[in-house]
């Protein structure tokens, strides 16, 4: 199995315009830390901007990838469904939460 390099900040339920939770605190933009990173995936973004990742994996219903990536001066892609097979991974997951994102 896979080995974790890290773990970046995500909101509470993995959702929210911004990445802050009470545990972690607010990831700020590491461009300019009086701005947020984005959410939900704004830890990752952050991480991959600053160097500390070169993949980040996650899901993007509503530009939870694209947004944080965009603020981040990073990638973010969303492939369409049926682009990227669903197969080996997340099969248990329905409908668009089963879906392949990279940032």
């Amino acid at each position: 199995p896979p080995l974790p390099k890290g773990k970046t900040n995500v909101p509470e339920f993995a959702a929210g315009s911004h990445t802050f939770n009470d545990v972690f605190g607010c990831t700020r933009n590491p461009f300019n830390t009086s701005l947020t990173a984005g959410g939900s995936s704004g830890g990752s973004a952050a991480a991959l901007a600053t160097g500390q990742s070169w993949l980040s994996l996650g899901s993007d219903l509503g530009g939870s990838l694209r947004v944080p990536a965009s603020f981040c001066g990073v990638v973010g892609l969303r492939p369409s469904p049926g682009v990227v097979p669903r197969s080996g991974s997340w099969k248990d997951c329905p409908g668009e939460f089963g879906l392949h994102s990279v940032n």
